[in-house]
C-alpha cells in the first residue's frame, strides 16, 4: 500500500515538473499589453534568480500525525534568448544551492507505524532545474516560473524506496505563477508568494497539499568591460 502510493505520488510530481515550463512558452503569443518602456529589462543580456522555497506545516486527527520541514534555496543565471521592442525573455539552470527537509507521517495504529522522508541529496537532480523569465507580451509586467528536483529517500516500516521533492513556481490547486508589474524604477525585480505543493507527507493522505512560501529576487548581472593591455610606448 505505501509501496503504491509513493509511485503515485512519484507520477504526480514528474508530471507536476514536466507541465510547468509549458505555459511559458507561449507566453509571447497572443494580444500584447502596452508597455510605456522596457528598455532596462531588454537592454539586459543576463538575470541572476535568487529563490527560496519554505514550509513548516503539521496536522494531527485520530489516524495520523504528519509533520514536515523543508527550506530549499536556489541560484539560477538566466540568459537572453529572446528580444523585441515589448517583450524579452530569458533562460537558464541552476548555479548553486541547498536544501533541508524532514517530512514524517506516524499512523496510530498498534504499535504505531512512523515514515520519513530525508534528501539524499543537497544537489538537484540533473536535467530537471531550470528557469525561465519573460517580461512584456502580454504579461502584466512580467512572468517567472522555476523548477527543480530533488532526490529522496523515505523509510517505512514496510521497507524503504526513493522518491522526489518537486518545487515549483507553480501553484498546484489555482494553476498560477509568480507574477506581477514590473518595478518603476530600476530593473531589479522582488517577488513572493504562498503556493501549494505536493511536500511528502503532505500530499495526498492525509493532506492534499501543504503551502509553500516562495520568494525571489531577479538581478541583472553587468557585463564586464573586456581587459585592454596597455599599449607599449
Amino acid at each position: 500500500m505505501v509501496k503504491s502510493g509513493i509511485r503515485k505520488r512519484l507520477a504526480v510530481a514528474v508530471l507536476i515538473a514536466l507541465i510547468c515550463i509549458a505555459p511559458a512558452a507561449g507566453f509571447a503569443q497572443g494580444s500584447r499589453v502596452p508597455v510605456t518602456s522596457l528598455k532596462n529589462f531588454t537592454n539586459t543580456p543576463q538575470y541572476q534568480l535568487d529563490i527560496t522555497w519554505s514550509v513548516t506545516d503539521s496536522y494531527e486527527d485520530k489516524n495520523y500525525i504528519a509533520h514536515v520541514e523543508m527550506t530549499a534555496t536556489g541560484r539560477f543565471l538566466l540568459k537572453q534568448t529572446d528580444k523585441h521592442d515589448a517583450s524579452a525573455r530569458w533562460y537558464g539552470g541552476w548555479q548553486s544551492g541547498n536544501v533541508t527537509y524532514t517530512g514524517t507521517l506516524i499512523e496510530k495504529s498498534n504499535p504505531p507505524h512512523k515514515s520519513e522522508w530525508k534528501v539524499s541529496s543537497t544537489a538537484p537532480m540533473s536535467g530537471y532545474p531550470g528557469a525561465d523569465f519573460i517580461v512584456g507580451g502580454n504579461t502584466p509586467g512580467y512572468q517567472l516560473v522555476a523548477k527543480t528536483v530533488f532526490p529522496v529517500q523515505v523509510t517505512t516500516p514496510y521497507g524503504n524506496y526513493p522518491t522526489i521533492l518537486t518545487l515549483l513556481t507553480l501553484d498546484v490547486d489555482t494553476q498560477k505563477y509568480c507574477t506581477g508589474p514590473l518595478p518603476a524604477a530600476g530593473s531589479t525585480i522582488h517577488g513572493s508568494m504562498v503556493i501549494a505543493l505536493p511536500v511528502e507527507p503532505f500530499s495526498g493522505h492525509p493532506v492534499k497539499m501543504s503551502k509553500v512560501g516562495v520568494t525571489y529576487v531577479l538581478q541583472p548581472i553587468e557585463q564586464l568591460t573586456p581587459l585592454v593591455p596597455p599599449k607599449h610606448q
